[in-house]
C-alpha cells in the first residue's frame, strides 16, 4: 500500500512536478558543469587553482550532490512504502533502477579510464574492485540504494510518520557526522550513504509534511536570506578567511545543501526548459561522462585549449548529447535496461 503526499491548496500536481523537475534540471546542470570544471588541476578540464572556474567548482559542490540526494528523498515521499509485505517488491524496483545501471556503467567507465590515454583518472583493470569500491560518479547509485532500503524499511514499520521522529533522526545523523571521525573507506559506499542520509531524509520530511506548500511571503524571504548567508559563509571558507566548510559533514554545509531546495520549492519556481532537462536527470547522470570526455579530447586535438571554450562546449554537449543518447537507448530493450527503466 502506498500513499501520495497531498498537493497544497492552489497548487496542482502538474505545477508541483514542474517545480521539482525545474530543480532537477538545475541539479543536472550543476552535475555536468562542476564535473567539467573539476576540483583540481588533475580533474575536469584541468584549470589551475587560481582560475575562476576553480571557484565555480569549489562553490557549487555545496549544492550539487546534496541536491540530487535531497530530491531522491523528496520524490520517494510521493509514493513511500507503507506496508512491509511490499518491501521486497519495492526494493526489486530500486534494484532495477539503481543496481542494474551500476553493474553496467561502473565496468564501462572503468574500462574506459583504463584504456584511454591521458585520462584524468587512471585505474587498474580490476572489475571486482570497481564494483565493491565504486568509480565516480556512479558511487551515488549504490549509496542511494542503501538510503532507499533503510527508509522503506522504517517507513514500512510506520516510524517516520511523525515529523518529530523524522526530524530527530535527521538531527542525530548530522550530529554524528560532526562527532565521529570521517570514514575514509568506500566499501559498498556504506559510509557515503550514512554521510548523505540527512539530505535524503530532509527531502522526505519536506515533501511528506508539505513544508514548502503555502509558505507565507515573509518566511519565503527568510529562507532565501538564509540560503544567501550560508552561501556567503562558504565563500569565506573558499577564500581562506575562515576554515573550509565540508559540504557533506559540517553543519553549515548541510544547512546550505538543504536550504537551497527548500527555498526554491517554497517559491514554486517553474522554468519549462529546465524542467525538460530535469526529466532526463537519471539518463544525464549515467551518460554524461561518456559524452564529456570525447568532446574534450576532440577539442584538444584541434587545438581548442581555451578553458572557457572547453567548459562551455563540454558542458553543453554533456547535457544535450546525453539527452540524445538516452533517446536512442530508449528505442531498444537493452538500452532501457541499461538505463534502469522498464523493458
Amino acid at each position: 500500500m502506498t500513499y501520495r503526499t497531498p498537493i497544497g491548496a492552489g497548487e496542482s500536481g502538474l505545477a508541483r512536478h514542474l517545480s521539482v523537475d525545474t530543480l532537477r534540471g538545475i541539479a543536472c546542470i550543476l552535475l555536468v558543469t562542476v564535473h567539467v570544471a573539476g576540483f583540481n588541476e588533475g580533474s575536469g578540464i584541468g584549470v589551475p587553482d587560481d582560475h575562476p572556474l576553480r571557484w565555480f567548482g569549489d562553490s557549487f559542490r555545496y549544492l550539487r550532490m546534496p541536491l540530487f540526494v535531497f530530491l531522491s528523498g523528496f520524490v520517494y515521499a510521493w509514493r513511500p512504502l507503507t506496508d512491509l509485505s511490499s518491501y521486497s517488491g519495492f526494493m526489486g524496483k530500486k534494484a532495477r533502477r539503481l543496481l542494474i545501471p551500476y553493474l553496467i556503467f561502473v565496468p564501462a567507465i572503468g574500462l574506459t579510464l583504463a584504456v584511454t590515454p591521458g585520462a584524468n583518472t587512471s585505474v587498474e583493470i580490476n572489475p571486482l574492485s570497481w564494483l565493491v569500491y565504486s568509480i565516480s560518479p556512479y558511487w551515488f547509485l549504490l549509496a542511494t540504494f542503501w538510503m532507499f532500503a533503510v527508509t522503506a524499511l522504517v517507513d514500512g514499520l510506520g516510524l517516520f510518520r511523525d515529523p518529530r521522529v523524522l526530524v530527530g533522526v535527521i538531527t542525530s545523523i548530522v550530529l554524528l557526522n560532526q562527532l565521529l571521525p570521517a570514514y575514509s573507506g568506500e566499501f559498498l559506499q556504506l559510509g557515503t550513504a550514512f554521510t548523505l542520509y540527512g539530505f535524503f531524509l530532509s527531502g522526505v520530511a519536506v515533501s511528506r509534511f508539505g513544508w514548502t506548500l503555502g509558505v507565507p511571503r515573509r518566511l519565503r524571504v527568510m529562507l532565501v536570506v538564509c540560503f544567501v548567508l550560508l552561501f556567503a559563509y562558504t565563500q569565506l571558507g573558499i577564500f581562506g578567511v575562515v576554515p573550509d566548510v565540508d559540504s557533506r559533514r559540517d553543519i553549515i554545509g548541510v544547512l546550505l545543501g538543504v536550504a537551497f531546495p527548500v527555498a526554491w520549492l517554497s517559491l514554486s519556481i517553474r522554468v519549462r526548459w529546465l524542467a525538460w532537462i530535469g526529466g532526463y536527470s537519471s539518463g544525464i547522470f549515467l551518460i554524461h561522462p561518456f559524452v564529456v570526455a570525447p568532446t574534450r579530447i576532440l577539442l584538444i586535438q584541434v587545438g581548442a585549449d581555451d578553458p572557457w571554450l572547453q567548459f562551455g562546449l563540454c558542458s553543453t554537449v554533456g547535457i544535450i548529447g546525453s539527452i540524445g543518447v538516452v533517446m536512442v537507448m530508449r528505442l531498444l530493450p537493452v538500452g532501457r535496461v541499461a538505463l534502469g527503466e522498464k523493458w
